[in-house]
């Protein structure tokens, strides 16, 4: 697991490396679509991350219990409706 965790970055490293030094215009071509594809994708998932954080903190604060393993629930009330 700790491998596989540590090989994209490696994997990065050869994708810039056939992109600029790459034998075909083919091979550095495919290699710079692959970096601008993952890019996109990174940057996607920053968005939607940073989104996720947004409407969690706005589910708190309605006092909606809110964890990664499970959709928010409403807080339990007390007496006569009140928390």
């Amino acid at each position: 697991m700790v491998r596989l965790q540590e090989a994209p970055a490696g994997a990065v490293d050869c994708l810039c490396e056939v992109q600029r030094e790459g034998e075909s215009e083919s091979a550095r071509v495919s290699a710079a679509r692959c970096i601008l594809e993952q890019a996109l994708r990174a940057a996607e998932v920053g968005d939607l991350e940073e989104r996720l954080a947004k409407l969690e903190a706005i589910a708190q604060g309605r006092g909606w219990r809110v964890s990664s393993d499970e959709q928010p629930h409403a807080a339990p009330k007390g007496v006569n409706g009140h928390p």
